[in-house]
């Protein structure tokens, strides 16, 4: 029979391998997360790309790609539906850059070439986070589908 001791090594032991995560979070992406900021059409730049959110076309700058190491169902605040993503680590500093340079810009989220959620930045973001919106869980499972397929070819 084994004594107290022996039983509590074992579950120290058993606790310590469960702690240990070898999640790898920079190894290759599950898929991809494309982002864009609306740019003024009168500025000549010829690289805008016009796309339509909620009724209104809006012009965009090229889109940049981030690697995703988590995407999935979320919910927000009031218990609806959301996208919960989180970015590959390496992948984390570039995010948090472009989005701190681009304070008080709107961002939009795109997803098979369509824009699923367009924002306000009000501070930076840190690699992980929610898209929010009037999203239903076919909504979500399409985005989650289109994001594990990749950024959109324009």
């Amino acid at each position: 029979m084994p004594t107290p001791t022996r039983l509590l090594a074992a579950a120290g032991l058993a606790l310590l391998v469960a702690c240990t995560s070898t999640k790898p979070r920079d190894l290759d992406p599950i898929g991809y997360l494309e982002v864009r900021f609306v740019e003024d059409e009168s500025s000549g730049r010829r690289d805008l790309t016009a796309l339509e959110h909620k009724g209104a076309v809006l012009h965009y700058g090229p889109g940049q790609t981030f690697g995703l190491t988590e995407v999935g169902l979320g919910t927000d605040l009031l218990g609806r539906p959301c996208l919960h993503f989180e970015l590959r680590e390496k992948d984390k500093p570039d995010f948090r850059a472009l989005t701190a340079a681009n304070v008080g810009r709107s961002m939009a989220i795109v997803v098979g070439g369509e824009v699923v959620s367009l924002a306000n930045l009000v501070a930076p973001l840190p690699g992980k986070g929610q898209v929010e919106g009037d999203f239903d869980l076919g909504d979500i499972e399409a985005m989650v589908q289109a994001l594990e397929q990749g950024p959109s070819d324009d």
